[in-house]
């Protein structure tokens, strides 16, 4: 499952997923998706996760992000 983190955050560390990629969601950096740390009010790129990143390469554009019932349409 993607997560979302601002550049300055970086890539998620997680026991679970490794993120090897990040991609930025529509209208990045003026979007409405913020950064999942504390109270950061950055823009949020989202992270993909190994199976995230083959989806991804393989056309996918909407990304289940992990914790939230959201999608994310991403470019």
């Amino acid at each position: 499952m993607a997560m979302v983190c601002c550049e300055y955050h970086g890539a998620p560390k997680g026991l679970k997923h490794h993120y090897v990629a990040a991609v930025k969601p529509l209208g990045y950096p003026n979007g409405a998706i913020l950064c999942c740390r504390g109270r950061c009010e950055n823009a949020g790129l989202v992270w993909l996760n190994e199976e995230d990143k083959a989806n991804y390469d393989g056309g996918e554009r909407a990304m289940v992000i992990w914790g939230m019932s959201v999608k994310v349409k991403v470019v």
